[in-house]
Order: C-alpha cells, then structure tokens, then sequence
C-alpha cells in the first residue's frame, strides 16, 4: 500500500488526472478494486486513503500483472 499511495499522491501533485496503476499485489489490486473486504486492521487506514486519494483523479483503474513481469517493483 506504501508504494501505491507514494504513487497516488505524486501523480496529484504532478496534476496527473488518467492513471492505469499496475501492481502485483493481488492483495491490494483486489482491495481497492473492493472485490476483497480488507481483513487486517493495519491495513484498514492505507485503504482508506487510497479511497480518499482516488476522489483527485478523473479516471483511475489498478490492474494486477504477475510478479515476473513487474520488473518496477524490483528496484522500489
């Protein structure tokens, strides 16, 4: 989620108001998609800004890849 909402909220400042966010995570993709309830109470605020991060943005979609092909979240 850390990753994800560093993200976000660079894309808002830059005034990137489109974004496709593709992550790994299919934990988290399926959270914020709210096809998963979140389960963990420590992960309950991260979604929630998440919720709250994504009112900034026109149009926002968040697609799961397989690990393998993301090569982004290596480096991170």
């Amino acid at each position: 989620y850390e990753a994800l909402i560093i993200g976000m909220k660079l894309a808002i400042k830059w005034n990137i108001h489109h974004v496709k966010v593709i992550g790994d995570s299919q934990l988290i993709i399926k959270q914020v998609n709210d096809e998963y309830k979140v389960k963990d109470d420590k992960l309950i605020p991260y979604k929630k800004l998440v919720e709250t991060l994504k009112e900034y943005f026109v149009h926002i979609t968040f697609e799961k890849i397989p690990r393998a092909q993301n090569r982004s979240a290596d480096v991170m």
